[in-house]
């Protein structure tokens, strides 16, 4: 995996990703807990538009959540 830190952020820009193809783009999730962690965060839920289509994909996932300081809110 690409260091997250040096990848272009593609947040609130359209990805194209053609039919039968994979994507060099990686989605990255940042969480606020609130309350006790009991495993690893499972399931992702997608969003995107063909055409003039909308469409809702979910997928098998797992994500695994590690503790530490918490982010600087961006300004």
């Amino acid at each position: 995996m690409a260091d997250l830190f040096k990848v272009r952020n593609y947040a609130g820009h359209p990805v194209t990703v053609k039919a039968k193809t994979g994507s060099h783009v990686y989605y990255v999730a940042r969480i606020k807990v609130t309350g006790p962690i009991h495993g690893n965060l499972s399931g992702c839920r997608f969003w995107y538009t063909e055409k003039s289509t909308e469409y809702r994909q979910q997928l098998d996932c797992s994500t695994i959540v590690r503790l530490g300081k918490p982010l600087e809110d961006e300004k």
